[in-house]
Formats: C-alpha cells, structure tokens, sequence
C-alpha cells in the first residue's frame, strides 16, 4: 500500500515494488507513475482499516470492482503478507 486516508488506500498491485521516495508523493503523483498497476481501495466496509499500514505488502480481496481509470474496488478482506 502506497498512500493511505480515512476514505481510500492507493493499492500497488502485482509485484511491482515502489521506491523508499514514493511514500512521500500525493495521491495524484503516485496514480501517474503507477498508472497501470494501482487500484484505489475504497476503506468503507472494513472495520479494521486503522490496521492498514502504508508500505507494507498485503494480498487483498475486492469486493467490487468499476470499471475506471485508475481502477477503483471496495474491500472485502485483507492479509499481510
């Protein structure tokens, strides 16, 4: 995970690695450099999002997924890797 608010989480999907300076980057500029890998995680239907902790790998299950540019998804379920 690459940017976290109190709505969403910007999602590095794959096995793409970011750079130690990314975590330093807006919302915006992380979604232009990573546009083809990120998805934007919608926090609203988990409980335990305080527990998502920028920079660490985790696999995820969608629960929904639009069709939009980045990709945007809601949550179901999380574990770290």
């Amino acid at each position: 995970m690459l940017f976290k608010d109190d709505k969403s989480a910007v999602f590095l999907e794959g096995k793409h690695a970011p750079e130690k300076e990314d975590f330093e980057l807006s919302q915006d500029r992380l979604i232009r450099k990573y546009k083809n890998h990120v998805v934007i995680l919608g926090l609203s239907q988990i409980e335990n999002k305080e527990d998502l902790v920028e920079g660490k790998k985790m696999k995820v299950w969608f629960n929904t997924l639009k069709e939009c540019d980045p990709p945007k998804a809601t949550i179901k379920k999380f574990n770290w890797l």
